[in-house]
């Protein structure tokens, strides 16, 4: 059984540098909870990783205004490939 499911798995690193976008659940931070849990965007970003933390974990910069821990499991995060037809979308 852990053959298969291996197969599907797939290892995920980053660098230093690298923008990521980074999942947010209401649960869990409770600076996001005024708003109702089908409100709040899942994956907030593009930000970018200041370094590694263990071996799963990554240390992001996030704007204070969000008030979250910096450190996130690898699982937390998706890589952010910018659009090379609109390079300024998604900027704000």
């Amino acid at each position: 059984m852990k053959k298969w499911a291996d197969k599907k798995r797939h290892h995920t690193e980053y660098k230093v540098g690298d923008m990521v976008f980074v999942k947010l659940l209401p649960k869990k931070f409770k600076s996001l909870r005024p708003v109702h849990k089908g409100l709040v965007m899942r994956y907030k970003g593009h930000f970018p990783i200041l370094g590694k933390v263990g071996k799963v974990s990554y240390r992001v910069e996030l704007p204070p205004r969000l008030k979250i821990h910096l450190v996130f499991h690898v699982s937390y995060l998706k890589p952010y490939h910018e659009d090379k037809n609109y390079p300024s979308q998604g900027m704000s």
